[in-house]
């Protein structure tokens, strides 16, 4: 990734945030009966869900959704602890954005598919880290699992890039106290009776 001004990225990607946030809170603001959810194809049968549920700008709005937490993760993986810090922040009070973010690695699952690249799978442990302690970690777990079984299908180290990123996390005290992220969250995944019932 090119090197940028860091200052100048934040502040454009706050905004980008805050306004697809009110998007998708109009748009996106529907009840999805998760009953109907199929575990084996976790992201195509949400994402089939959430269109029959949403309005039509939703579907465009997702995907530019997608697009930025791309961004935001390649960047989160290439940024000073302090910078990291302030990315985490940057998702507080954003519940509609936070859904895309758990369902981020499964979601990039696909590219791992289809290019066998392990950088897909760091991102995807990158919207974890960002997650924790902000939703219901089994809706991050069951995400994590379809990353993580793709990944090993293509020949793809999954334990290893989760453990990488997961050392990025800072062991001292966080600057902002009240942000509850990413402690631990790739490691208990590893080490959790769910990862053995699914592999």
């Amino acid at each position: 990734m090119k090197k940028i001004n860091f200052e100048k990225w934040f502040a454009e990607t706050e905004k980008k945030l805050m306004a697809l946030e009110k998007r998708l809170s109009i748009s996106g603001n529907q009840e999805i009966d998760i009953g109907k959810i199929e575990l084996d194809d976790y992201v195509n049968s949400l994402i089939s869900l959430a269109n029959e549920s949403h309005e039509p700008d939703y579907s465009r709005t997702s995907a530019e959704a997608y697009r930025l937490l791309r961004e935001i993760f390649e960047q989160y993986l290439v940024s000073s602890e302090v910078q990291q810090r302030l990315i985490e922040r940057v998702f507080d009070q954003k519940p509609s954005i936070l859904k895309f973010v758990v369902a981020f690695p499964s979601y990039v699952s696909d590219f791992v598919l289809s290019s066998k690249d392990a950088s897909w799978v760091k991102l995807g442990a990158t919207a974890a880290l960002i997650a924790e302690g902000r939703t219901d970690y089994r809706d991050l777990w069951r995400s994590l699992g379809s990353l993580y079984n793709e990944a090993r299908r293509h020949g793809l180290d999954p334990e290893q890039c989760f453990n990488e990123v997961e050392s990025l996390k800072s062991i001292s005290q966080d600057l902002y106290p009240s942000v509850n992220v990413g402690r631990g969250i790739l490691g208990d995944f590893l080490n959790s009776d769910y990862l053995a019932s699914i592999t």
